[in-house]
């Protein structure tokens, strides 16, 4: 029976191991094949958030692979539309700051600001931008509502479809 595994290359041998042969069976992977081409790293500006930011340069950071930063304003909490507008105006300049510290470790860094719900725009985030991994602070800056209310990070690794990675702050 053939072994078929795509992308790598098999290669089997019968070995006589005394009593009964045996196969041995050597699976290579090829070198180019990275298992995370596109991060997302949901960034609320918590030490968590930066935190995740830092985990994503330590161990990610390659010139084959894209940096995807997003920034969610939430909608309404109180505020009128143009406290709104300028919030996120500060986040914007904010992230294009952070994505642009560090930009030649990675192929690409793309900063994006959305506004609305921070779990449903990661997730649609993650599926339209074809993200391979989420890495994300483990508290955001949710707080009391966080506790009373559920983890934008629990509800987000629960719902994506690609590889979670959750970071703590030192």
């Amino acid at each position: 029976m053939p072994i078929r595994h795509r992308p790598a290359q098999a290669q089997a041998s019968l070995v006589d191991c005394r009593r009964r042969p045996s196969w041995v069976v050597q699976i290579t992977l090829p070198k180019a094949a990275m298992p995370y081409q596109r991060i997302l790293v949901p960034i609320d500006f918590s030490d968590a958030s930066l935190t995740a930011f830092q985990l994503a340069l330590d161990h990610y950071a390659h010139p084959d692979r894209t940096l995807v930063l997003l920034h969610v304003v939430t909608a309404g909490g109180g505020q009128d539309l143009a406290a709104q507008s300028a919030a996120a105006e500060e986040a914007r300049r904010r992230i294009t700051t952070l994505g642009n510290s560090r930009k030649a470790a990675w192929k690409d860094v793309e900063t994006l600001v959305e506004a609305g719900k921070p779990t449903e725009l990661i997730i649609t985030t993650a599926q339209r931008e074809g993200v391979d991994l989420v890495i994300m602070g483990s508290h955001g800056t949710g707080g009391v509502r966080q506790m009373l209310f559920g983890s934008t990070t629990y509800d987000v690794a629960r719902k994506v479809r690609c590889s979670v990675l959750i970071s703590k702050p030192d």
